[in-house]
């Protein structure tokens, strides 16, 4: 994402490591939104294709054959379903954008701590960071970068491990 040197810039009051790292994400989601756009556009010219498919066929002058008649009939499952996913206004496609937000985001949270852990010393201070095991062979061999994902690995772990502990405990009542 970014070099070493733009690690020690600053923009106004915020490193330069934050801000490109938002900006990254921000980038990301405006290319999930621009897929999003083509595929719905996509989609839509699919209703139009049982049409081209008997034009181009009997152009050729073989609707006749098997081979037109299936790729006719195929054209024709599409459009249906393309007239459903737009008349419903696409559920499929943006509940898999849906999935994609959320990846995006999962990704922006664990590389904004990692950054945050590796850039800033009094990270390591806080309470959630100090509580942690590692298993200081590994951590030593690893880089700068390592180590600080090493480190977010860990809480995600600490983490998950004391939700699923709370869950646990109120599924038990």
């Amino acid at each position: 994402m970014t070099d070493e040197k733009s690690t020690m810039k600053t923009s106004g009051k915020v490193p330069t490591w934050a801000t490109s790292h938002f900006k990254d994400t921000v980038k990301a989601f405006e290319t999930l939104g621009q897929l999003i756009h083509i595929s719905e556009k996509g989609i839509s010219v699919l209703r139009g294709m049982p049409k081209i498919v008997k034009v181009v066929a009997d152009v050729e002058g073989s609707s006749n054959d098997e081979k037109s008649k299936k790729q006719i009939e195929i054209a024709e499952k599409e459009a249906v379903l393309a007239q459903t996913e737009v008349e419903k206004d696409f559920p499929v496609l943006h509940g898999l954008a849906v999935v994609a937000l959320w990846s995006i985001l999962e990704h922006f949270t664990k590389g904004l701590v990692t950054l945050w852990l590796r850039h800033r010393k009094d990270a390591l201070a806080v309470h959630a960071v100090q509580k942690l095991k590692v298993k200081l062979g590994d951590y030593i061999l690893l880089s700068k970068a390592e180590q600080a994902h090493y480190l977010v690995e860990l809480l995600e772990q600490d983490l998950t491990s004391s939700l699923k502990h709370g869950f646990h405990v109120s599924k038990t009542f």
